[in-house]
């Protein structure tokens, strides 16, 4: 910036070798096929389970629906801690899986709680007269309240999306096998390399 008197819009140099670079790096390929099951799986086993979630806790008669949402909640603001989840993981059998990338983080609180609350302010009405024609919870769910809530459904997969997509932490932790990285990894090694002259 300084020796161009400012900032440029335009590159002085126009090179692409940083993309055959990481395009030739070891694993890359393995790492986007990783990071795509990833996000798609993780997506689709999240809007499902969020929905499901959502739609239940929404229910005004469902006993101890309160204090279930405030266990919830309290999530959001209280972690098990990183031994504990390992050694949960460790247990399960999720270690050096590509399903410890996605069953963890399965739901989250904060949207579960934003499809609750869409679900919450539908008109109560409309289910009751669902109940009436003899629809169950899941007719409801599926005929009635799924196709009016697109709008906030594409909202969650757009996090949800970004969410697994951007996903390193989790891999750094519990993946040992480089061919099970995501793409995230194998980017941070690239740049560690890098900075270490490697």
């Amino acid at each position: 910036i300084t020796a161009s008197g400012g900032m440029m819009f335009w590159p002085t140099d126009f090179t692409i070798e940083n993309y055959v670079y990481v395009l030739k790096y070891p694993n890359v390929w393995q790492a986007y096929k990783n990071t795509v099951f990833i996000t798609v799986m993780g997506t689709s086993l999240s809007l499902v389970m969020t929905t499901l979630g959502g739609y239940s806790l929404s229910k005004r008669n469902l006993p101890l629906r309160m204090p279930m949402t405030l266990l919830i909640l309290i999530t959001m603001f209280v972690g098990g801690g990183l031994i504990p989840n390992y050694l949960n993981l460790k247990n399960l059998g999720f270690l050096n899986t590509l399903w410890v990338m996605i069953i963890p983080d399965t739901i989250s609180t904060g949207n579960l709680l934003l499809m609750r609350n869409f679900f919450l302010a539908m008109p109560q009405d409309l289910k009751d007269s669902a109940y009436i024609d003899g629809a169950n919870d899941f007719v409801i769910l599926y005929r009635i309240y799924i196709p009016v809530s697109k709008a906030t459904m594409a909202v969650i997969i757009l996090f949800y999306v970004v969410s697994q997509w951007n996903s390193w932490f989790p891999a750094m932790i519990y993946l040992r096998d480089s061919k099970k990285w995501p793409l995230q990894m194998i980017l941070r090694e690239i740049l560690i390399n890098d900075a270490a002259g490697g």
